[in-house]
Formats: C-alpha cells, sequence, structure tokens
C-alpha cells in the first residue's frame, strides 16, 4: 500500500493524520516526547549532520550543507551497531548514482527527492521503489512541509491493527461512561476519523 509521509523542520506543523512524519534529529532531544503527541503516526529522524541527541536517527541526510556520500557507509556501520532500524539514504536524483556505487558499504533503504511532482525514479521500479520520493515542496502544498510518496511497505511498516487498537480504546472508554466532550476520547475519535 503506498503511504503518505511529511517532512519539516517546524515540529508544530507534525500531525498524526498523515501515518508518517520525519524531521531533523537535531530538533528532537526526547523523541519518546514527541512520538506521545503524535499517537497515530510513525516519526522518522533525519541526521543532517548537526547532532542527533538521541541516537535515534535512522535517516543520513546527503546532500550540501548536510552529510556526503562518502560518510554514509561509516554511519550505517555505526547506527547498526546501534541496533537503529530501517537505515536510509536521503539525496537527490544526481546524488543516487553515487550512492548506488557503494554497493554493500551503500546498502540501505532509499528516499529521493524530486520536488517536482515527479513519483518515480529510473531504474527503479515505479510504485515499488525506491522507499521513497518527496514529490511535493511546501509551496506546492502551501504548507511548511514537504510531502513524500512511500512505495516499499517493509520501510517503516504500519503497525498492524493501530487503528483497530485505537478503536478498542475509544470504544472502551465510552462504555465505561467517558463523556464524549473529554479531550481524550476527542483526539482518539478524531484520529479514527469519526469526529470532525
Amino acid at each position: 500500500m503506498i503511504r503518505v509521509m511529511l517532512d519539516t523542520d517546524d515540529l508544530s506543523k507534525l500531525t498524526d493524520t498523515v501515518p508518517l512524519l520525519a524531521t531533523y534529529s537535531d530538533l528532537v532531544p526526547d523523541p519518546a516526547k514527541l512520538r506521545a503527541t503524535l499517537p497515530g503516526a510513525q516519526l522518522i529522524l533525519i541526521d543532517r549532520h548537526i547532532g542527533d541527541p538521541s541516537g535515534e536517527a535512522s535517516v543520513l541526510d546527503i546532500e550540501p550543507g548536510a552529510d556526503s556520500v562518502a560518510e554514509l557507509p561509516g554511519w550505517l556501520e555505526r547506527k547498526r551497531a546501534a541496533g537503529v532500524e530501517f537505515l536510509t539514504s536521503y539525496s537527490d536524483r544526481d546524488t543516487l548514482p553515487a550512492i548506488d556505487a557503494l554497493g554493500d558499504k551503500g546498502k540501505c533503504f532509499r528516499w529521493v527527492a524530486t520536488l517536482d511532482g515527479t513519483s518515480h525514479i529510473a531504474g527503479y521500479t515505479p510504485l515499488v521503489s525506491p522507499a521513497a520520493i518527496q514529490t511535493t515542496g511546501s509551496t506546492a502544498l502551501d504548507y511548511h512541509a514537504d510531502l513524500s510518496l512511500v512505495f516499499d511497505g517493509r520501510w517503516h511498516p504500519q503497525p498492524e491493527g493501530q487503528h483497530l487498537k485505537m478503536a478498542r480504546e475509544l470504544a472502551r472508554m465510552l462504555v465505561q461512561g467517558a463523556k464524549a466532550e473529554t479531550s481524550e476520547v476527542q483526539r482518539l475519535a478524531r484520529t479514527l476519523h469519526v469526529m470532525p
């Protein structure tokens, strides 16, 4: 199933109405605290060479002003040793051949930026790979975030039963006599799209 992801450097723009959210790890000293505010989404952290205070970044930003292709193998090795999952290189199309040329040393998921609406990368299977393509920039969205299509279901897979779990929790609260006006009931209902 193709999913949608937003990435932004403005934490106030992260919303759990989108299943996948990404931001820079240096902005998030306590990922668990941020995740708790976004129960309907998965949070993906990007290392842009400014710092990764939690050590949880799973994406290496390979572009000018961030990291380089040469740094990818060592970064992957350190992250694998630390047990970080879903390791990914983020780059534009022009940098992708250099990453691919690393072979096994650069083996990781690929997140490729086009930002021009293109949702296919030459050499990859349309609608299947790379793992994600950043197709739409913030200007086109009129929102301070970029939008990506996520093709690879193995990359940050959606937890099975996430919405079912929330629906059961909402039902439990209602059966136990919770008022529909309580903020927790409203939050769950909005996440499940059963209440405006």
